[in-house]
Order: structure tokens, then sequence, then C-alpha cells
């Protein structure tokens, strides 16, 4: 009996422990599927589909600047072109807003294009030299026109079969007088070297020509060197119909009078300042006449102040100004189109 109770009694027991193994062991099996799952899948990363996050970056996108417009249409010319530029204009090294300056159009210019147009910073530019022979700064870019569509260079007619116009009645022994500042060349070309500048009513003689260059009549001349007075001879460009640098001496005495342009728009009271780049200080006369006694040379960019005027006297327009940093009084004489002599002072 005592036998059967320890039979029974080791079968519980094992029963026991057979049922505490079953219930372990999913466990552990658990546990090991997931400790040996990860090593299946290396280096990969679950992304998620989070409500309000990304799951690929956005792309960068480079715009357009919309402050910068397209260049407008260039003008239909070739390089070797002649054309005038308008005066009150930059000429840099490289066709840029940003390149550094080589000089500044005062004046109306005449230069040649040596290349075709390009375009930058939302303007049409165009190469230019040959504008006035000096060594150094002789050639650069403009731009066409404003990004408004005004133009600020212009084809320079020439006709081919008639390229100067009718030249002026000299000839050799001649005298004649410059009605402008102009330069002295050493031939009959705007490409030539500048020997002097002939300064405005001084006395040429004429020693030959006229030889055609450039669409303009050249005379070689002689005349007094513009510092020492030592005579010094060379060639001056005749100029143009209504805008001419040189005429003959004996048209100047009243028998001929050279008809003014129309006047700046000044009163009593504008003030300007004395403008010029070729060297040659202006003169204060004491009457609106270039056989007046001169009262002072002006250096360029003096302040004067306009008291009368304009009166009409030997092709020019003459202004009474009071030069305002040492109160002299006189005439000065306007200049014309394309190369005045004075400048508005705009407050």
């Amino acid at each position: 009996m005592k036998s059967r109770s320890v039979i029974l009694l080791s079968a519980l027991v094992m029963l026991l422990i057979a049922g505490i193994a079953l219930v372990a062991r999913p466990a552990v099996l658990t546990v090991h599927a997931q400790a040996t799952a990860f090593p299946t899948l290396p280096g990969v990363i679950v992304a998620t589909n989070t409500p309000g996050t990304p799951t690929i970056p956005p792309t960068f996108t480079v715009r357009p600047d919309a402050t910068q417009p397209g260049c407008t249409t260039p003008l239909s010319l070739v390089p070797g072109s002649v054309v005038i530029i308008t005066g009150g204009l930059n000429v840099r090294s490289s066709p840029s807003l940003s390149a550094p300056l080589v000089t500044y159009f005062a004046e109306e210019t005449r230069a040649r294009l040596t290349g075709t147009s390009q375009c930058a910073n939302g303007l049409i530019w165009w190469p230019i030299a040959r504008w006035g022979g000096e060594p150094g700064a002789n050639q650069g870019w403009v731009i066409q026109g404003s990004r408004d569509g005004a133009l600020y260079i212009e084809p320079a007619f020439i006709a081919p079969t008639d390229p100067c116009y009718f030249p002026l009645e000299l000839g050799a022994g001649d005298t004649a007088v410059a009605l402008a500042n102009t330069r002295l060349r050493n031939a009959p070309t705007l490409s030539a070297y500048t020997v002097s500048v002939v300064p405005l009513d001084a006395t040429l003689r004429i020693l030959e020509g006229p030889a055609c260059q450039n669409g303009i009549n050249w005379w070689r001349v002689s005349t007094a060197f513009q510092t020492s007075g030592v005579p010094v001879e060379g060639w001056v460009a005749e100029g143009y119909p209504g805008e001419y640098y040189i005429y003959a001496a004996d048209e100047l005495t009243g028998v001929i009078e050279i008809p003014c342009v129309l006047p700046l728009t000044l009163d009593a009271g504008s003030r300007i300042n004395v403008n010029y780049r070729d060297g040659v200080p202006r003169r204060l006369r004491a009457a609106p006449n270039v056989n007046a006694a001169i009262t002072l040379f002006m250096p360029d960019e003096i302040a004067l102040e306009i008291i009368g005027g304009p009166e009409c006297s030997n092709g020019y327009n003459w202004w009474q100004v009071q030069v305002l940093t040492t109160g002299f009084t006189g005439w000065i004489a306007e200049g014309r189109p394309g190369r005045y002599n004075i400048e508005i002072i705009y407050p």
C-alpha cells in the first residue's frame, strides 16, 4: 500500500514538472525568435508615416532673379561700324555695371565697334575703341540704352560714295580760327596721336588739305603750342555743318555771322559749372565776344551763377555769370551740342 502511494506521488510530481516545462517553453522560444529576427535585416531603417512628418526631404530649386529683366533686342550693327554715343555715358573695362570705369563721355562722341554685343545686368553692351586716339585707355564697353527703351548709341551715317561733307572754303595760306577746343593730331585720323589741344579762339594757318578720313575733313595747320607758344604743326578736324571746330578768319569779322543753336534752358539764378575734358581752362570774358578781354581762366568744375544772357555772338550763346567762390563776373560761351563748356547743377 505504501509503495503504491509512493508511486502515485512520484507520478504526480512528474506530471507537475512536465506542466511547468510546457508553460515556460513558449516564452523561451518567443524571446529566442525576437533575438534572432534583427540580424536578418542589417542596416534597414523602417520609415514611419507619422502625420506631419515628411518621409522625403524637400528638393531645393534655384529660381531666376525676378529683379533682373532680360535684355532688349540689340541694334543691327556689325564690328567696324562707327557709332555716335550720347554724352553722359560711362565706358567700362568689361560688360558689367560693376566693372572698373575706363572713362566718361561728357559729350557726344564718335567711336568704332570692335565686336558683337553682349547681354549683362539686363542690358545690351557693345565693345568700342578709337574714340580719341589717346594711348592707354582707348577701348571699353558701353550700354546700348536703358531698360525702358531709351537708346544711347546710334549708327553714324556716312554715305559710301561721299564719306565727307563738302569742305569749308579754305586753302593753303588762309587763316582759320578755332571755334572750340580741338585736338591737333600728327595725322588726319581720329586714331592719330594728339600733339596738342588747340584752344578756343586760337589762330591757325592752313598748310594743306582737306583730307577726308573718318567722315571728317582734316586740315594740316600751323599754330602756337598752347603753353609755350612755340610754333607747332599738325592736323585738325574741320567738324560738321552746325558743329564746326574751325572757320575761316575773314568770316568771323562780322561780315558773315555764324548762327547760334537753341540755348540751354537757364535763367537768372541758375547754377552751372564749367565742364571740359581736354585739359584747357575755359575763358571768362569781359563781353560776349571771342575778341573781348579775358577776365579769368576757369578750371574744370568751378561753380558759376547765371546773372544775365543769353547773347548770340560768333556762333555761340553767351551767358553772363558770377564765380561763386571769388565773385568775379563776366561772360562764358555756352558751347555747342556735343561740345558744351558748361553743365547745369541741379538742386
